[in-house]
């Protein structure tokens, strides 16, 4: 029992604003600085003394209640506020600190945690894509996949959580699952006697199962504090939803080991096994086929799975025995114990976690930190100014005075209850709250006694005159800024600096203060979304799923346009100005018929589009005039900088009206600059070719080729389908036709009305050699059906097709981002808006990737945005057509190289080439 008296430490540390006795002292010393030649008594029993007395320790008190732990200070309840009670003071763990997956470590993880009948994952790093392409950034998927899932679902999942969580500037090629090889054990173990040999078959059996395939334990998070993770450690990468997983469990089943198995760990296993006393005879079969030696290599794209019901029931097996006494073995039971405990590591994958963390629990409420008791009660009651009045007999004068006293401590006591109101809302201050309008608080002394006759005013408006007084020092914006600020720096971000304020400053009509107000609204936006765009901050979008769907998005991107208080959205077009008909633009000398609906503008060049964007918000860009001798007609003239007179460009009824139409004009050129704002992410390597296709051909005894299109998609497995088209269907002259080619040639087509084009002979000089080499193509197939199946198998050739974009002199895919952006809006025509728009991008992209930028024109966004919106839509299908998706691609890649090189001929030709291939 322990016996050390309890006790009170004699000295502790206590803080300056609660240390009365320190706060008194250092107000006399400060007292003797300011009054010492008129204020010689410091005395208890000065009046200013007992003044400096009550105000320290009315301080000591405010000191106090600022030391409140947080919660209570952030999440105490509120009976009555004007503003909600804040819940975005702090993010979650769970929310802030995982990520979107980013090695291959934390993909395998996604994978196993989230798609069920995954046993195991492998992300492998390749250098060429299934087309032999050359290609940095992509990676196959291996997976390991328990009995009874079926293999197409698995693959669909996987590749769908895959590209939902995509890396900008990588890609999945290719999903394969690995084939099981049945592994059995032979050997006769000796037992201790005093055990079920059951119980320690169907153990040895869970080890062997274990040795073979290492399971992949799922934790919670109290398992992981409880092993001295931090919370940074416990939600590093991807959020799981059944259970957490550790890297160790995940180096244990590389896939280099999974394909070897070690004789000599099986043996050890089985021996440290409880009950075991020795091992003899030990073998093992891989497919019912014996094998020796100490390593045992399975080969690529197969695991070792235990064939349990062939060491319990099948010939040699694991035979038991105590001593020299062969052990009678119920197999049924034996199953079932193992069963049990390979469901008892299944289960974890049914259980969901809850993750979320209970929010802090407040001691008191909101209105206890603020709440003021006033120093006037503590004074002595000769004083007169407490609740109980003037002691004894009063006169006017008495009165008068207690009435000065107590309004000359209200200067001191509002301070207080300032400071109270200050710490009571400084939540509001860290919060996100959009109602937020100021950054001062300040409370009426309502417990002040008598406070009524201090005022000159009804109570119910000296609050607002306090907030008014208050708010004359309260600098809003500047304030405002300073805590949206501090909060972006506690997660490592920043907004916006000075140069990029300046920069939109220059484009932008609004005042300062507007102005100002328009950056804290950006910043709350971006707070808002800090924990998706934190999480996602280096994601690509999520190609599967189509640009209307409202859902293609890049985690990248959208960081990118709340930095820059980008207006953007899914599948928005930047060109949006090219169909609006409320302004049109031509030759400079045409005749104008402006209204009030539209303004007519001409130019001789075509960059009065970017210049009026930019110089037209200006309002003094504009003169309302009335033409000489002209009284019922005004015209609105508008001059660009550095013009010697202003251009008309509408007519109005009015003074008035033109004025209308001005102030209707500025509104549509803020609101066309922010809709051209924007701008789209190319991923290279998703621009590779991806369609893999096929031609079979037969070279008859005539030396004639009968050769199919390129549609199928496997070299070996798919010969046996066009063998089996053109014997079905050759047969019959019926089904042959002789056709004229383009170059004169003539070609003979072997067609069914089902089946449709099977296969053409081409290049046949005469149309009388076509017609007469059909009875021999009937002849040849004819024999070819009768010889037995799959004997025709060995005369089939096949021929890869060609893709453009395969073979270029140069790797145009791998780790190579464009971005594409307008060049009209007036904040992207600013050469200084430019400079800075890039180093941000770059220094928010992952430093592994090449970054280019296009600052494009009109006319070259709508054709990139035509071609671009068309590719996201077929890339999002699920079985896309081929070979348009790659052709779209290619047209992608040459456009990005227009764009660069204007003059270069030999991709203008490629463009014009693949546009009219493509019937654009």
């Amino acid at each position: 029992m322990n016996n050390e008296p309890v006790s009170i430490e004699k000295d502790f540390d206590v803080s300056p604003s609660m240390d009365f006795a320190q706060l008194k002292r250092d107000g006399v010393s400060m007292t003797q600085q300011l009054a010492g030649d008129t204020w010689t008594d410091y005395n208890e029993h000065d009046p200013g003394v007992t003044i400096l007395e009550q105000l320290c320790y009315a301080i000591s008190e405010f000191g106090y209640r600022a030391s409140f732990p947080i919660e209570d200070l952030f999440f105490s309840p509120s009976g009555s506020t004007e503003l909600e009670d804040p819940k975005d003071i702090l993010f979650d763990p769970s929310e802030i600190l995982s990520s979107n997956p980013l090695t291959e470590k934390d993909y395998r993880k996604l994978i196993i945690d989230r798609v069920q009948g995954v046993k195991n994952a492998w992300i492998l790093a390749k250098e060429q894509s299934a087309l032999g392409i050359h290609v940095q950034g992509i990676y196959d998927v291996l997976l390991q996949v328990d009995e009874g899932h079926l293999p197409d679902r698995i693959i669909r999942e996987v590749k769908a959580l895959l590209n939902e969580h995509r890396n900008l500037g990588e890609d999945f090629d290719t999903f394969r699952i690995l084939q099981p090889k049945k592994i059995a054990i032979s050997a006769d173990i000796i037992i201790n006697p005093s055990i079920e040999g059951e119980t320690v078959l169907s153990n040895i059996l869970f080890q062997l199962y274990e040795a073979l395939s290492p399971k992949i334990r799922f934790f919670n998070q109290e398992d992981l504090r409880k092993m001295g993770l931090d919370l940074p450690a416990v939600f590093d990468g991807p959020l799981p939803s059944h259970g957490f997983i550790l890297d160790e469990d995940l180096e244990k089943s590389e896939l280099t080991l999974v394909g070897r198995i070690f004789q000599s760990a099986l043996i050890k296993r089985i021996s440290e096994e409880n009950g075991v006393m020795q091992i003899n005879n030990f073998s093992l079969q891989v497919n019912d086929e014996p094998v020796t030696g100490e390593t045992i290599f399975l080969g690529k794209g197969f695991y070792p799975v235990l064939d349990v019901e062939k060491i319990l029931r099948g010939p040699g097996g694991i035979q038991i025995f105590i001593g020299e006494i062969p052990y009678t073995l119920d197999a049924n039971a034996t199953i079932q114990q193992f069963n049990l405990l390979v469901a008892k590591f299944k289960q974890q994958f049914k259980r969901v976690l809850s993750l979320k963390s209970p929010l802090p629990e407040p001691s008191i409420l909101k209105e206890s930190i603020e709440e003021y008791y006033s120093i006037q009660e503590s004074f002595p009651r000769i004083y007169g100014i407490s609740s109980y009045g003037i002691p004894g007999g009063t006169t006017a004068r008495r009165r008068a005075q207690a009435h000065q006293l107590k309004a000359y401590l209200l200067l001191f006591e509002q301070h207080l209850l300032n400071l109270l109101a200050q710490l009571s809302n400084s939540r509001y201050l860290f919060s996100l709250e959009d109602k937020l309008k100021k950054t001062y608080f300040t409370q009426l002394p309502s417990s002040v006694p008598d406070v009524g006759r201090l005022f000159e005013t009804e109570e119910g408006q000296a609050l607002a005159l306090w907030e008014k007084m208050v708010g004359e020092y309260d600098n809003y914006t500047s304030r405002r800024n300073i805590f949206l600020d501090h909060m972006l720096a506690r997660f490592g971000e920043s907004f916006l600096d000075d140069a990029y304020k300046a920069i939109n400053r220059q484009v932008s009509p609004h005042e300062k203060d507007v102005f100002e107000q328009k950056i804290i609204e950006a910043k709350i936006q971006f707070l808002k979304n800090l924990v998706r765009i934190s999480r996602n901050r280096g994601a690509g979008f999520n190609y599967e799923m189509g640009p209307d769907s409202g859902q293609d998005w890049s985690g990248f991107k959208e960081k990118i346009c709340l930095l820059f208080n980008i207006p953007d959205a899914p599948g928005k077009r930047l060109c949006q100005l090219a169909n609006d008909d409320r302004i049109s633009i031509g030759k400079e000398g045409e005749s104008k018929k402006g209204s009030t609906l539209q303004f007519a503008f001409s130019a001789e060049s075509e960059n009065l589009l970017p210049d009026l964007l930019f110089h037209g918000l200006n309002p003094d860009a504009y003169q309302i005039v009335a033409p000489a001798g002209e009284k019922k007609k005004f015209q609105v003239l508008f001059k660009m900088p550095g013009a010697k007179e202003g251009e008309a460009i509408l007519e109005a009824g009015s003074f008035t009206e033109g004025e209308a139409a001005v102030q209707k004009l500025l509104d549509f050129l803020q609101e066309i600059n922010r809709l051209s704002e924007g701008f789209h992410i190319l991923e290279h390597v998703l621009l590779r070719p991806v369609d893999i296709s096929y031609s079979f051909f037969l070279r008859t005894d005539k030396n004639l080729l009968l050769q199919s299109e390129f549609n199928f998609k496997d070299a070996f497995t798919d010969r046996k389908d066009f063998l089996q088209l053109v014997t079905t269907h050759g047969t019959n002259a019926k089904n042959y036709t002789v056709k004229k080619q383009d170059d004169g040639k003539f070609s003979i087509h072997l067609q069914e009305k089902e089946s449709g084009l099977i296969a053409v002979v081409p290049d046949l000089l005469y149309e009388e050699t076509a017609t007469k080499a059909i009875p021999d193509l009937v002849k040849f197939v004819k024999e070819l059906s009768e010889k037995p199946k799959g004997a025709g198998e060995e005369l089939i050739y096949y021929q890869e097709q060609e893709k453009e974009g395969a073979n270029l002199p140069s790797d145009p895919y791998s780790l190579r981002v464009s971005l594409v952006l307008p060049a009209w809006p007036a904040k992207f025509s600013s050469d200084k808006f430019r400079v800075l728009f890039e180093e941000v991008v770059k220094s928010q992209a992952p430093a592994h990737l090449s970054l280019r930028f296009f600052w494009v024109g009109m006319d070259e966004m709508m054709e990139f945005e035509e071609i671009y919106y068309a590719w996201k839509s077929l890339k999002s299908k699920q079985n896309p057509v081929q070979p348009l998706l790659d052709n779209f691609s290619y047209y992608l890649l040459l456009l990005l190289e227009s764009f660069e090189n204007p003059s270069e001929k030999t991709t203008q030709d490629q463009l014009k080439n693949l546009k009219k291939k493509l019937k654009l």
